[in-house]
């Protein structure tokens, strides 16, 4: 094979490779969307990004006021509702936002349904209901 036409062979095939990569990067950047981002979906990465509709899971929000005076720690409650959620099939995720007060309310949210507030002292209240809109969330539209 000549030489001249190995000279072009390699930068085409190099570009062939790595063209899908720069197109979704570049997509991902413009939209902010990382569901084409290259080699880096990841469940938090998609957790992050606001859909329309159905979310694949459930969200666990609180709203922890900054003045709040709680016998239990930020990370005991986050600790506490993963426990409760682990025993069902179901991804979650616990998010803890401050916010100014001395309030703190949780809020569940499966796809565009949000159930809450409820207080801290009685937010396992909050799981059966979240649980059956995620499952009528499951259910194929006859």
């Amino acid at each position: 094979m000549p030489r001249r036409r190995l000279n072009l062979i390699i930068p085409a095939m190099t570009i062939a490779v790595a063209l899908p990569a720069l197109l979704s990067l570049g997509y991902y950047k413009f939209t902010g969307d990382p569901t084409l981002r290259p080699l880096g979906v990841t469940i938090d990465s998609l957790a992050e990004v606001e859909t329309k509709g159905y979310s694949g899971g459930v969200t666990v929000e609180i709203n922890w006021g900054r003045d709040a005076k709680t016998p239990n720690s930020r990370a005991q409650v986050s600790q506490a509702l993963e426990k409760a959620l682990s025993i069902y099939p179901v991804d979650y995720r616990v998010r803890i936002r401050e916010i100014p007060g001395d309030r703190v309310e949780v809020y569940f949210r499966t796809g565009s349904t949000r159930i809450g507030p409820y207080p801290l002292s009685n937010v396992a209240a909050g799981i059966p209901p979240v649980l059956d809109a995620y499952n009528l969330a499951q259910r194929p539209i006859p």
